[in-house]
């Protein structure tokens, strides 16, 4: 985010290479997730763009997911996927699920999540509609994240929903 012309290289990126999102990783870059000098101009960029944004998500400084959620709020056009659902910490695990709760352009991703009972609780408490299968390769191993989703309590259509249909919903939606 601190790249001069950021904003132009990623209209370039939508508009040359067909991108449908980009991801924000606070933590790496040493910038809050709801940054408005830094972060702001680029989301702003994606709402024009018409393209959503991945923001890591974690217990620390950067990246918290009540940062995500405020930076969803801000900008309610844009969907916002929160990775990691606050990843390994079951109370972040619940603030990605409060946050998304009062955003409904947020969407939670699975990636790294400790416990499945927070993935069916997600989906019991936003719908399984805004949940969403992630892997995070090549830093985690798919098997585990799949069957994070395969032995939570949801039924077998949300399984499907998280699984990859949601995804495809969302991706189809960007862009137009």
């Amino acid at each position: 985010p601190r790249e001069e012309n950021v904003c132009e290289m990623l209209q370039m990126v939508v508009e040359k290479h067909g991108f449908k999102g980009l991801k924000l990783h606070p933590t790496f870059l040493g910038v809050p997730a709801d940054d408005k000098e830094w972060v702001y101009p680029i989301v702003e960029k994606a709402r024009e763009l018409k393209i959503c944004v991945m923001v890591h998500s974690d217990p620390t400084l950067y990246a918290t997911p009540w940062q995500v959620g405020l930076l969803a709020m801000d900008f309610p056009e844009v969907p916002v996927v929160m990775a990691h659902m606050g990843f390994v910490d079951v109370i972040c695990n619940d603030a990605a699920i409060n946050m998304a709760k009062r955003a409904p352009n947020l969407y939670l991703e699975t990636t790294g999540v400790s416990a499945e009972a927070k993935v069916a609780l997600a989906a019991r408490e936003i719908g399984a509609h805004r949940v969403l299968y992630g892997s995070d390769m090549p830093f985690h191993d798919p098997a585990f994240d799949m069957a994070r989703i395969q032995y939570a309590d949801i039924p077998e259509e949300g399984k499907k929903l998280i699984m990859g249909e949601n995804a495809k919903r969302l991706l189809d939606s960007l862009g137009k």
